[in-house]
């Protein structure tokens, strides 16, 4: 359903993304890891439409984006989470929820500022649902910015969820978070992210990442090294040596 061809992307002389082949399996989560600066996060702004491949081709369920907008993308159902957290600090929880709506309902795009969010009841009683779900309904009226870290993460990914994604990228969600958090997270991943949808996990994290990828990708200074069933990959001896160091 997502299959990328030969993609490559050069920042000046260096080359974040050197030839790769990616087919993602539907319906699954795959874990995406690597050392610093092995392409990860290049990889999914490519496949959500923030960078344009340098060479290669971008196809999503069949149809060729290669080229198109980040709007493009999240029209096509495709959703993302940023390692460094991008919300609307001075809005509210449910603010922030609802603005997320406004990209997937591009045709109501104009009417959306006219009138109170409280007047959508379709998307208000959808946006409770991600808040209940995503164990953020006490802190729905707090700005943002009052969050802390842990609750930011997941309003990030309550933001993604809200819009039905089929597909979801998530640029280290438990980065930050304590052991405790970091379970939490993977709970929450498993009982309300994933199912029914294809997830790419970006993280450091291998407790969560055994914990809950099905399939691993490993990339290293932009080339996939290695991919296969997580728990084959993780004791694969390229991983071992470019990925932990041993």
């Amino acid at each position: 359903m997502f299959d990328l061809r030969s993609i490559s992307k050069s920042f000046g002389s260096l080359k974040a993304l050197d030839q790769l082949d990616l087919q993602l399996k539907p319906k699954i989560i795959t874990g995406l890891i690597g050392p610093n600066g092995s392409g990860k996060t290049t990889l999914i702004n490519i496949m959500t439409g923030i960078y344009a491949p340098d060479s290669g081709s971008i196809y999503f369920h069949q149809q060729n984006l290669t080229g198109e907008s980040a709007e493009c993308f999240a029209q096509k159902s495709i959703a993302r989470t940023f390692q460094n957290i991008r919300l609307f600090k001075r809005m509210t929880v449910m603010e922030n929820i609802m603005a997320s709506l406004v990209t997937k309902e591009k045709n109501k795009r104009n009417n959306w500022f006219s009138y109170p969010f409280t007047r959508n009841k379709f998307n208000l009683n959808k946006a409770h649902e991600v808040l209940e779900i995503m164990n953020l309904k006490d802190q729905r009226n707090l700005f943002a910015e009052e969050l802390p870290l842990p609750l930011r993460r997941k309003l990030e990914i309550a933001r993604a969820l809200v819009a039905e994604p089929e597909v979801i990228l998530l640029d280290e969600p438990a980065g930050g978070m304590t052991p405790s958090e970091t379970f939490e997270m993977a709970e929450l991943i498993n009982l309300h992210v994933a199912p029914g949808r294809t997830i790419v996990l970006i993280e450091h994290k291998m407790d969560l990442i055994s914990k809950i990828c099905n399939h691993l990708v490993v990339l290293n200074h932009g080339e996939k090294i290695v991919e296969g069933e997580t728990h084959e990959v993780l004791s694969h001896k390229k991983v071992l040596e470019a990925y932990i160091g041993i």
